[in-house]
């Protein structure tokens, strides 16, 4: 009833039908064998499944337990988790529990990485002590890869994610994407939330790819080309950002009305006067209600002797709800 055939037993034939006879697991004898707790343990199956199927829910947790297998033996595995930054992790290696052949190797991701194992094994992985805690939102401009001044200011980024609601799980687009800086924070703020970006522009799409191995984000799919051609076979969405329309705000706004699960929202920034009155306008013509927030921001930071001010210029963000 863990990852095995006890689902699909109980689907095909019923509760009713079926007797269950408990043994011992593989959890169950890894923690013993190496005399740890596992109460507050976070356990996932990776057998079977993808190449890159590793949720980057699961870097939030202090302590991992993962079944591997298939395309995912524990060298692959600890090597992705490396890759995306999640170096800061004590690993074991548990092969072939209660048989002759039982091996039980420790060492850091990378060592882990180098290694070979029983495709077959249970990874158990602890967060080192005093390793940085991992904080789901408040990503600043400078830890984002973008182009020069291409990327949703921090303090617009906050509104725009207030204004969105996200849920824990479901499905966003996100329009015009640039540098991928909303996705981003959106992943790592709902990583159960399955993430489509959308972006015409090679040196932008180049930003995201970089910006989704950075923070380690897996459940992001990368579309390129232009709204809202390229959304037709998108799975419909929950909430939607806008971003950049390339022009097109009426078309995109048409099929976000058509595409969009009741209750849902949409989300924009205006910046243009033009964009700020039309706007509104078209999304009461497609049945959303609708509401704004004019933000202007101004940065201060004080050197030794003086205060420097910068002021940004204001952005409207507005919310179309259903």
């Amino acid at each position: 009833m863990f990852f095995g055939i006890g689902r699909r037993l109980s689907i095909a034939f019923g509760t009713d039908r079926l007797d269950i006879y408990p043994a011992t697991s593989s959890m169950q004898i890894a923690y013993a064998r190496l005399k740890m707790p596992w109460d507050d343990v976070q356990f996932t199956s990776l057998h079977g499944r993808s190449e890159d199927c590793l949720s980057g829910h699961l870097l939030l947790h202090d302590r991992l337990c993962i079944l591997t297998g298939g395309a995912n033996p524990p060298e692959c595995i600890a090597e992705r988790m490396v890759h995306r930054g999640a170096s800061d992790y004590r690993v074991w290696v548990l092969e072939n529990l209660g048989e002759p052949e039982e091996r039980i190797t420790t060492g850091t991701l990378e060592e882990i990485s180098r290694g070979r194992f029983a495709e077959m094994s249970l990874m158990v992985l602890e967060r080192n002590p005093g390793s940085p805690v991992f904080v789901p939102f408040g990503l600043s401009e400078t830890d984002i890869s973008h182009t020069r001044g291409l990327i949703t200011k921090d303090e617009i980024r906050a509104v725009v994610l207030h204004y969105l609601k996200l849920p824990m799980r479901g499905v966003f687009w996100d329009i015009g994407a640039g540098s991928g800086s909303v996705t981003v924070e959106a992943s790592r703020m709902c990583p159960g939330l399955d993430i489509y970006t959308v972006e015409r522009n090679p040196v932008e799409l180049e930003n995201i790819r970089e910006n989704i191995l950075r923070f380690g984000r897996s459940r992001i799919g990368i579309v390129s080309g232009e709204a809202p051609d390229v959304c037709v076979d998108l799975p419909n969405p929950d909430r939607i950002f806008i971003g950049g329309s390339g022009g097109r705000l009426g078309d995109i706004l048409q099929v976000c009305s058509d595409r969009l699960k009741p209750g849902g929202r949409v989300v924009l920034t205006a910046v243009t006067e033009a964009t700020r009155h039309s706007a509104p306008a078209v999304l009461r013509q497609q049945g959303f209600t609708v509401k704004a927030s004019s933000v202007a921001v101004q940065r201060s930071r004080w050197t030794s002797r003086d205060e420097e001010t910068t002021n940004l210029n204001p952005i409207l963000v507005m919310a179309g709800i259903k």
